[in-house]
């Protein structure tokens, strides 16, 4: 198949590597400043064959974009920068089904109204990475990923579609809604990384999340602060009952789930390094900042929530590591 990977974002080219692996041809549509690249190293724990990871090391060669059509195009950005990438795609007049593995927190007009044309389906990765300062590409893959049903998704390739993951060893786990889903998902990890601000340091994501994953205190106000984002989910209608499996574990005793989120973490090396090695502050934020207006919004209580987004605007601001388009309304908190 011809595969389109929209630039040279993390997931993006990890999966961009694996499609290529399996002996499809993928090609980068390059923005401005990248066009240079025409490699990228990657260091992958591969969690599809082995539940414990398998270590690879592989070079990844990137190949600029030369069509104007392809199967597919895969589409993974920082949440606030969809509509933007779409507009990059529109002006070049590029074409193909969209693989949209993207954290989206809007509702489908919304989404619908961003994507135009394109006929797409919403996906979501399990796993992630970084690339650190030399460009190397530190990833985790785990052996399936999130992906909208068949009868949900607004593509006429679906099956085309499956067999492109099933190529590369990847199965699928498809929710009741995909873009409810995403949000119970984005709302925990709102929860969860504005709890790593409080605790530990987003400059440092690694230790950070290491520290609040074994910190029984910590974890304990992680679950409460979980709890409260849970219901900013709610309150956008989402009938719970349709995500129990997501939702489960917080539910018990916030000593108890916490213990149980500490066990996870020390028993899932693929769960704990797809944590540890996530380290976009700006996309982070914006996820924790976009949930948290929705809470406001919704007059929601949520003390905990509110004391995490506080002490991250502190040390974001002391770091100056800040999204300054962002500045004005977080500072509204």
């Amino acid at each position: 198949m011809d595969i389109l990977i929209l630039g040279l974002g993390t997931i993006g080219t990890l999966y961009g590597s694996l499609f290529s692996r399996a002996g499809h041809n993928v090609e980068h549509f390059l923005r401005e400043g990248k066009e240079h690249v025409d490699c990228v190293h990657v260091k992958l724990l591969d969690g599809r064959l082995n539940p414990k990871g398998k270590e690879l090391s592989y070079d990844y060669k990137i190949n600029p974009s030369t069509k104007k059509e392809y199967d597919f195009i895969f589409v993974s950005v920082s949440s606030g920068n969809l509509k933007e990438a779409m507009d990059c795609l529109r002006n070049a007049k590029i074409h193909g089904t969209v693989l949209l593995f993207t954290g989206v927190w809007t509702d489908h007009k919304r989404l619908d109204e961003i994507m135009g044309f394109y006929n797409y389906i919403l996906g979501y990765p399990v796993g992630g990475g970084s690339m650190d300062e030399d460009g190397v590409l530190k990833a985790v893959v785990n052996e399936y990923v999130m992906i909208e049903s068949k009868s949900h998704a607004r593509i006429q390739n679906y099956n085309l579609m499956m067999s492109l993951f099933k190529s590369c060893d990847i199965t699928f786990e498809i929710p009741h809604d995909m873009l409810e889903w995403m949000w119970v998902r984005m709302s925990v990890s709102a929860a969860i990384v504005s709890t790593v601000a409080l605790y530990g340091n987003l400059s440092f994501p690694g230790p950070s999340v290491e520290y609040v994953m074994t910190n029984s205190k910590a974890l304990a106000h992680c679950i409460r602060t979980i709890r409260e984002t849970l219901l900013i989910a709610r309150g956008r209608g989402i009938n719970m009952n349709h995500f129990k499996q997501e939702i489960l574990p917080y539910k018990f005793p916030a000593g108890i789930s916490g213990w149980g989120m500490k066990v996870k973490f020390k028993t899932s090396r693929i769960a704990r390094e797809s944590m540890k090695r996530h380290n976009n502050i700006d996309d982070l934020m914006y996820i924790c900042y976009e949930v948290y207006q929705e809470g406001k919004r919704q007059c929601v209580p949520m003390p905990h929530f509110t004391e995490n987004m506080q002490a991250m605007l502190v040390k974001l601001e002391e770091q100056e590591h800040i999204d300054q388009s962002l500045y004005n309304h977080i500072t509204s908190f």
